[in-house]
């Protein structure tokens, strides 16, 4: 479609220098500048001739009439031939042939790096694209007294393994959500932040894929660790404790070890002192307790035997009191100083 726009004129009617309607009024186009009659058109097309002069009604009202992208100059005369308005050098239609091959983008170029990278004041407005290749690599952001108030950077994971540290100079801080550290990292691949500069730290904007510091430990129940996490080796075989102080760790046993299934030997039985009454056996007026408990192993055994005198026939019995000298078993210790992890339950704010 050709570029066009409508005279000043069109639309209007015309005036004498009297105030009265200038009836049958005519309307002169030329090339700025010149007395070149200008090519003018009935539609915005320019497809459709006008004619030069043009001419206005008995009322004084005119034609719309379209012209192109050059500048132009008008002459305006009364029926009889009287000049009434001159204008020239106007603007013509706005030229958009340009505009088919270059337009306007939003100010996002992406610079791929895969390095540690310090970052330059060409790279404001720009993504950097970060493969870390496996290990920790550190983007350092230019001082944000240098990048100016509202200028900024996206800084984009892009890699399977590894992590991105992103720090500060000077001691600028990056705000984000609930805190203010001097950096911060990105775990995951397609885990992003925007940061923009208020002319003294830099600003969290925008943050996607959500993550955590970098030595952040948690639990998890899988074999593998997932992506952006390293299983770690330091503890096995051990039991959970939650404390509300200090976290640690401590215990001999594997937890498996004081957790297997196990029978309870006569061994493990401590010596103690055990009183048994006989309900009697009539032996020459005497009673006698003359049993042995835990003989050969742990536990009670009879040390001693007391006897008495029958008072009552079948009635009164008789008590063996049992020594308290260490005999039988060795009394083997039981371990139950199980192995374990100190852990806390934390609300994050």
């Amino acid at each position: 479609m050709a570029d066009a726009k409508l005279i000043e004129q069109s639309g209007t009617r015309i005036f004498a220098t009297s105030g009265a309607l200038a009836s049958n009024a005519k309307i002169y186009v030329y090339s700025a500048g010149t007395t070149t009659l200008y090519s003018i058109f009935t539609d915005s097309g320019l497809t459709v001739a006008s004619t030069n002069p043009v001419q206005c009604d008995s009322n004084g009202l005119c034609p719309y009439v379209y012209v192109g992208t050059a500048s132009y100059k008008v002459v305006v005369q009364s029926s009889g031939g009287s000049t009434l308005d001159t204008e020239d050098s106007i603007p013509g239609a706005l030229d958009t042939s340009s505009l088919t091959t270059t337009f306007a983008k939003t100010d996002s170029d992406v610079s791929v790096k895969s390095d540690n990278y310090t970052m330059l004041a060409a790279d404001l407005g720009t993504v950097l694209s970060v493969n870390p290749s496996g290990a920790t690599k550190t983007i350092t952001l230019m001082s944000a007294i240098t990048a100016t108030n509202g200028r900024g950077i996206t800084i984009l994971y892009s890699g399977t393994s590894g992590q991105i540290n992103i720090a500060t100079v000077s001691s600028q801080t990056i705000t984000r959500i609930g805190e203010a550290p001097t950096s911060m990292s990105l775990y995951a691949r397609g885990q992003s932040v925007a940061l923009v500069a208020d002319g003294a730290n830099w600003l969290v904007v925008a943050e996607t894929g959500g993550g955590f510091d970098a030595t952040t430990a948690m639990l998890f129940m899988q074999t593998a660790a997932p992506t952006g996490w390293v299983k770690s080796a330091t503890h096995n075989d051990k039991a959970l404790r939650v404390v509300s102080g200090t976290a640690s760790s401590g215990g001999t046993t594997a937890f498996s070890t004081i957790m297997a299934a196990r029978t309870i030997a006569l061994l493990n039985l401590p010596d103690h002192d055990v009183t048994i009454t006989d309900p009697g056996h009539l032996h020459a007026g005497n009673y006698y307790a003359t049993s042995t408990y835990g003989a050969g192993g742990g536990g009670a055994q009879v040390l001693n035997n007391q006897s008495t005198t029958n008072t009552s026939s079948g009635t009164t019995g008789i008590t063996a009191a049992f020594g308290t000298t260490a005999r039988g078993g060795a009394q083997t210790t039981m371990d139950f100083a199980i192995q374990y992890v100190d852990v806390i339950v934390a609300v994050k704010s």
